[in-house]
């Protein structure tokens, strides 16, 4: 779930301190996510989905998720400079990836921390399994 995402990438980063505090409506205060909402979402790393909605129990999809995990390396000084980018996944549905997810998924394969599905297919709208989720953390934090 997308709550589920968020605590893990604030876990990963040390369980930071932060005053931010969840603006989201659907964020109560004492969920065991709502401080890490809070901070991702102060460090961009996770945003609405409108309404000011969080929608924290929602199936999380494979491009979120490898946006997540690009916006994470960028608020964590990972990212190289601009002009990196090898200028398209080699995915048979790449052009199904949203335009705001391409950028994330091209550097989330580059790093090997995604991989494709049959068929040489990143399945970029499909939810992404908790295990999926687990292998791309495994890889992205090695």
């Amino acid at each position: 779930t997308r709550a589920m995402v968020a605590t893990v990438l604030y876990r990963l980063a040390g369980e930071p301190e932060t005053d931010a505090a969840a603006s989201f409506t659907d964020v109560p205060a004492d969920a065991y996510y709502a401080k890490a909402v809070a901070w991702a979402a102060s460090k961009q790393i996770v945003s609405g989905t409108g309404d000011n909605k969080f929608s924290p129990n929602l199936a999380v999809t494979r491009e979120e998720i490898a946006a997540m995990l690009y916006r994470y390396a960028d608020a964590m000084g990972k990212v190289p400079a601009d002009g990196w980018f090898y200028n398209g996944a080699s995915y048979t549905d790449a052009a199904a990836v949203s335009s705001w997810a391409k950028q994330a998924v091209e550097y989330c394969s580059m790093m090997g921390v995604v991989s494709g599905k049959d068929g040489g297919r990143f399945d970029p709208k499909g939810s992404a399994q908790r295990c999926e989720f687990a292998a791309m953390i495994d890889r992205f934090a090695a």
